[in-house]
């Protein structure tokens, strides 16, 4: 973790690992967008990690989805200290490198809902989180 986060130290890192062939994935995509057009100027960072094997669809899939915010590849899954058993699998990072959110499957990203634990004025877990899911 610690290397992953070395360069962005200081701020909050929203950490989604996705697949180009993920349904949820995919659609959740425009939202974390979204998410970083809005909240990039106050700190955040996004770091979408593919996982495993990227192949010629996952490169057309980015080129239409035309992100702004850092992908990065994981084809031999090395990141396994990251527990990831779904995707999509998100994790908030606050600046001190504590790990503050987790999500498990699609979301809707509000805005308001990560400035709110962005400002620490709430204490978010999983199902109880007013991060909506598009998921059951």
């Amino acid at each position: 973790m610690p290397a992953l986060l070395g360069k962005h130290k200081g701020k909050y890192v929203l950490i989604n690992f996705w697949a180009y062939w993920c349904g949820p994935c995919i659609k959740e995509f425009p939202a974390l967008e979204n998410l970083h057009q809005a909240l990039n100027p106050q700190g955040l960072e996004i770091l979408a990690i593919h996982a495993g094997p990227f192949e010629d669809s996952g490169a057309d899939f980015l080129k239409r989805a035309n992100v702004s915010f850092k992908v990065l590849l994981d084809e031999e899954i090395k990141l396994r200290r990251w527990k990831v058993s779904a995707l999509p699998l998100t994790y908030l990072v606050d600046p001190n490198g504590k790990l503050i959110y987790q999500a498990i499957g699609s979301r809707e990203w509000d805005v308001a809902a990560i400035k709110k634990l962005m400002r620490q004025e709430v204490v978010f877990s999983g199902k109880n989180s007013t991060v909506t899911s598009t998921e059951n």
